[in-house]
């Protein structure tokens, strides 16, 4: 602005110096600038915010085109083309507390009809920025909505007799699917980041759901637990295993000694 209060002085003062060409010079110099301060472009995949003494405009730019401004107006400029973030860590409890971690990496792009929306929400056009300041939150909270649906292991639907069945009533961490817990987190961000005027092309999981030392001590714990259960229950249907062979045995040796004292008797009675 103050190079083309100059450039018209200049202008002006060339003119009357009768130095015609200073005076064009000064001319195009000033036309020059009035053109550059007064428009400006976007690539096909930009939007422009317009931003005049603080009033973000109500509707944004392009994507696209040449467009007019005043000159004291700032255009803030975003790209509408997808932008994969950084890989993210995040740290959740499940219902039993224990804690495990995950590695994603989100990519989304702005809508160009709402991005006013994203430019207002945190003043700022910078994807890395938005991305940690917005989305990275985001997906925290939603992740440990999601960790609350799981275990530290898998239990399952009693029957009348107080048995598993085969339908599963909570998911344990050590099995349960990286990709669908993923698919849980990305359907509870993807329109609450639609609210905001960015679209969610992806959640990538990196790795599997990775138990703290301390989940995993409670599950190896869990695991020779039930191992011991297991072994118990085993020793039990040994040992009625044994006891039902042992009393067939002898029910066996019992009817055969009280079919001896007949057959003796029979055997002599055809003597006599």
């Amino acid at each position: 602005m103050i190079i083309g209060v100059i450039a018209v002085i200049a202008t002006v003062v060339a003119l009357a110096q009768k130095q015609p060409g200073a005076a064009l010079a000064c001319g195009v110099g000033t036309a020059l600038f009035v053109a550059l301060a007064c428009t400006y472009t976007l690539s096909p995949n930009e939007v422009g915010i317009e931003i005049t003494r603080g009033r973000i405009a109500a509707s944004p730019n392009g994507p696209g085109g040449w467009h007019s401004k005043a000159p004291w107006t700032k255009v803030e400029k975003l790209t509408v083309l997808p932008f994969t973030a950084e890989a993210h860590d995040i740290t959740m409890t499940n219902v039993d507390s224990g804690t495990f971690a995950l590695r994603v990496v989100p990519r989304w792009h702005t809508d160009p009809k709402q991005a006013v929306a994203v430019y207002r929400n945190r003043r700022t056009s910078d994807e890395a920025k938005i991305t940690e300041q917005l989305i990275y939150p985001l997906i925290d909270g939603f992740a440990n909505d999601v960790a609350k649906d799981y275990g530290n292991d898998t239990t399952y639907v009693k029957d009348a007799k107080g048995n598993d069945t085969a339908v599963v009533l909570r998911q344990g961490i050590p099995t349960a699917s990286t990709l669908a817990f993923t698919e849980k987190i990305s359907a509870l961000l993807a329109p609450k980041l639609a609210a905001k005027g960015i679209v969610l092309d992806d959640l990538t999981p990196q790795g599997k759901l990775n138990p703290s030392p301390t989940m995993q001590t409670a599950l190896d714990e869990l695991s020779a637990a039930k191992a011991k259960t297991k072994r118990a229950a085993e020793d039990v249907n040994t040992a009625n295993q044994e006891a039902t062979a042992a009393r067939l045995r002898a029910d066996g040796a019992a009817a055969a000694a009280s079919k001896i004292p007949a057959a003796l008797t029979t055997e002599q009675e055809h003597l006599l």
